[in-house]
């Protein structure tokens, strides 16, 4: 993936630094990547603060239902990985719990999203798997983090 990017004139980030770095974006996406995150509430936060810094939308793709699962965590990392909250019976139950738990904590409004078919590597019994996706275009919205008793951090939304 990164190759075929770079082919198109794309540029890549450090996966461990792009979230300090200075550049400002166009648009940022993370696709199919928050629930393979080890933590995807540290990753919302990084991506709202650089959306905001840089005035610009975050274009994100989950698999629902999330079936989070971790390949990667950087040495540092000492903590557990952190689990996503949704949940529901069907795709749209899910989006909505994903809105309300994840992504408005976060700082984030939704303003648009579709479901879309994916298609995932497959394993020895089938070449591919098809999935669904939930696609949302997120606007970073200014707020003010206030710690908690529990050591947490939430969002405080200001209104504009």
């Amino acid at each position: 993936m990164q190759w075929r990017l770079r082919q198109q004139n794309f540029l890549e980030e450090d996966p461990e630094k792009w979230s300090t770095s200075s550049r400002q974006y166009n648009l940022i996406s993370a696709l199919n990547l928050l629930d393979r995150h080890y933590n995807p509430r540290k990753l919302l936060l990084e991506l709202h603060d650089t959306a905001l810094r840089s005035n610009c939308y975050v274009l994100m793709a989950v698999v629902l239902p999330v079936h989070q699962y971790v390949e990667f965590r950087p040495s540092s990392a000492q903590s557990q990985i952190m689990w996503l909250k949704t949940e529901g019976r069907t795709f749209e139950e899910h989006a909505s719990s994903l809105v309300e738990n994840e992504f408005i904590p976060a700082g984030f409004e939704v303003v648009k999203w579709t479901k879309l078919p994916y298609l995932c590597e497959g394993d020895f019994n089938k070449p591919y798997y098809l999935l669904s996706d939930a696609l949302f275009l997120l606007r970073p919205v200014p707020t003010e983090r206030i710690s908690v008793e529990s050591g947490t951090s939430h969002a405080v939304h200001n209104e504009l």
